[in-house]
C-alpha cells in the first residue's frame, strides 16, 4: 500500500509549523448574550493508502505520525478479518 494523491502535496515538504488563522470578531471581550467569540479549534491529520487492487483505506493519526509518511513509499499493514479495514497501528515501511 501506498499514500494516494489525497496524502501527496501536504506531506513532510510542508512541516512548517501549523498556525490558526486570526480571528476578526466585532468586539473583544464576550460580557453579553449574543456576543461574538471564538469557537474550539481541532484538527485531522488523515493518511488514505491504496492498495494493489484500488481499494483505498483512511488512516486518521497524530501530527508526528502523520508527518512521518513519505509520499510515493510502500507501506504495509494488517487488515481486520471481519470488518476488513485497516489496522493503522500496524504500519511498516516496506
Amino acid at each position: 500500500m501506498e499514500p494516494t494523491a489525497a496524502r501527496r502535496g501536504r506531506g513532510p515538504k510542508r512541516r512548517a509549523r501549523h498556525i490558526w488563522p486570526a480571528v476578526t470578531l466585532a468586539s473583544s471581550g464576550c460580557r453579553t448574550p449574543g456576543c461574538e467569540r471564538e469557537g474550539a479549534r481541532s484538527e485531522t491529520y488523515t493518511v488514505v493508502f491504496k492498495d494493489q487492487a484500488g481499494e483505498s483505506y483512511r488512516c486518521d493519526l497524530a501530527q508526528n505520525a502523520w508527518s512521518s509518511f513519505a509520499d510515493g513509499k510502500r507501506y504495509s499493514g494488517k487488515l481486520r478479518a471481519l470488518t476488513g479495514s485497516l489496522d493503522c497501528d500496524s504500519l511498516l515501511p516496506r
